[in-house]
This record gives structure tokens, C-alpha cells and sequence, in this order.
């Protein structure tokens, strides 16, 4: 997701460890060792890596890893394996809510769906919503930030194009590019400054 010369993102294992302690904060129907999660994004990108297989392990959660999307595999699978976590990018979301075997299927098991990487539209979250009944909640983050640093809360409905709110212990600022030291005021452009533990 880089442009240029591969960048480096140094993270501790308190980085990741706290920032799966705030993803399960603010998701709280998740138990231990009760949880499927299919995991769609490679273990090799920070989404697969530290929300999927992190967040997973610290649940005790069973992983369902697959090589690629292909969405009516991806409803098969998650209808058979009772699957209760999804993540992944809008285009799966709206793939998955407009193929013909979603629709009235048994979905009970799904507690929560995460999207983020790209904008996603509010009629696409409703049509998922609509199918699966499970909410499916906006983020924001980067490798850098381990990567969860925005997450909308369960039942709260982001603005269209925004995200919901900074985790537990996390600040987001729009700064002034000019004048980093100046947060600019709402509606305005300027750089993400996101700090946390």
C-alpha cells in the first residue's frame, strides 16, 4: 500500500499487545475461545498480521485462512464454519451482500465485520447490514499505528466518509501543515497526527 521506496514501520510488542487490548475493548460480544474468524487478509499485511492473527490468538479465537477472495466461497465457508469476525476492504462487503446465496442465509453467528483501507460508502454498509444483520463497522489506522487507531462503535454510524472514534488512550489531530503545532478547526485539511500507547 506504498508508493516509492518501501518504508519501514517499527512496532513493539506492547504496540500491538495494547492496540488489540483496545480493538477488544470496544468489541465486547467477543469470548474466548468461542470465536471463528475467517481470516481474508494476508497474515503478511498489518491487518491479517495484528487484528486477524493477534487479536485471534489473544481470543483464543479459531482461524479460518484463505488464499484469496472469491465470494461465493468466502459465504460458504462462513455459513459452515459459523464464522463471527470478517474483515476486509468495502469491495468484499458489497460482493458479499449482492451474491444471490447471502441472501437468507443463516448469519447468526456473525458478530462483527470491520471494513477499512478505503472509503466505504453508507448504502454499501446498509446492504450488508440488511443481509447479514451483523454490524459492520468503519475503521481507520496504518502499520504505524498497529494498526487500529479509529473504530466506529457498535450501533454508531459514522458520518459518510468518516470512521467513528480514536480507540481507548488514542488521539487523532488534524494539524496544519504549515504550522504542525496548530490543530486546524473541524472541516478543514490537514495532516492525520495520531499519537497513543
Amino acid at each position: 500500500g506504498t508508493t516509492g521506496v518501501p518504508k519501514a514501520a517499527e512496532l513493539t510488542h506492547r504496540n500491538i499487545s495494547i492496540n488489540n487490548q483496545q480493538l477488544a475493548a470496544r468489541l465486547p460480544r467477543f469470548g474466548y475461545a468461542c470465536e471463528d474468524f475467517l481470516a481474508l487478509p494476508p497474515f503478511s499485511h498489518i491487518i491479517g498480521s495484528s487484528i486477524i492473527l493477534c487479536l485471534g490468538v489473544k481470543l483464543a479465537a479459531t482461524l479460518h485462512p484463505v488464499a484469496r477472495f472469491v465470494p461465493e466461497e468466502a459465504v460458504r465457508l462462513m455459513v459452515a464454519q459459523r464464522i463471527s469476525f470478517l474483515s476486509g476492504v468495502p469491495p468484499m462487503f458489497m460482493a458479499i451482500a449482492r451474491l444471490p446465496a447471502a441472501q437468507g442465509t443463516d448469519w447468526s453467528a456473525l458478530k462483527y465485520c470491520m471494513t477499512g483501507g478505503a472509503a466505504i460508502p453508507a448504502s454499501v454498509i446498509a446492504e450488508f447490514e440488511g443481509v447479514t444483520g451483523a454490524p459492520l463497522l468503519t475503521a481507520y489506522g496504518l502499520s504505524e499505528t498497529a494498526p487500529g487507531a479509529v473504530l466506529a462503535l457498535e450501533g454508531e454510524k459514522a458520518p459518510e466518509g468518516g470512521t467513528g472514534r480514536p480507540l481507548p488512550e488514542t488521539k487523532v489531530e488534524i494539524r496544519d501543515i504549515e504550522d504542525p503545532a496548530r490543530i486546524v478547526p473541524r472541516g478543514s485539511r490537514g495532516e492525520i497526527c495520531i499519537s497513543g500507547p
